[in-house]
Order: C-alpha cells, then structure tokens, then sequence
C-alpha cells in the first residue's frame, strides 16, 4: 500500500474496484497471492510514473518497465522469500 498512500498524500483519490476484466491473470490457489484493482482519479502516465518513481525509491529487485503496457513487474526480497509484484495501469475508457 506504499505507492497508493503516497498517491492519496499528493491528493488523489483510489477506491477497491471489482474489475470484471481484470487484466491480470488469477491467482493460484494458494494462500500467500492477491490480487486487487483500484480505480485511481488521476491520469494513467502519472500514476505510472508515481509508481515506478516509489518502486525505485525503495530498492525493489528485477525491476521491468514497459512503458508501452503501462505495465511495470518487479520483485521484492523479503528475507529469503521473493515476492512478485505487479502493476498494470488502464485508462478508464479501456477494457
């Protein structure tokens, strides 16, 4: 939740959205996944750079941008455990 409070402090807003076509696949059926989708009130390319800026920011590994997709897979190391981490912005007239 780092990225979306830092969004909420600069003066956005984002609510839980149940996506009917979330872009991203499901989760396996396992207890240590989720996968959530926030509907965010702010243009796609500066929630984009927002969370690509805060990523950087604190250290996370194997960081892949695809400024294209609005896409950006990164991994964090927690311990010995890694941990996936995806965000995959779109626009509100996309589907």
């Amino acid at each position: 939740m780092t990225i979306f409070s830092l969004f909420n402090f600069l003066g956005g807003s984002f609510e839980l959205y149940d996506h009917p076509d979330n872009p991203l696949p499901e989760c396996p059926k396992t207890p240590n996944c989720a996968r959530t989708t926030f509907k965010i009130d702010s243009e796609p390319e500066y929630t984009f750079l927002l969370c690509q800026t805060v990523l950087e920011a604190i250290g996370v590994h194997d960081l892949h941008v695809n400024q294209d997709e609005l896409k950006i897979s990164s991994v964090f190391k927690v311990f010995i455990f890694k941990d996936d981490f995806v965000i995959k912005l779109q626009p509100a007239d996309e589907k």
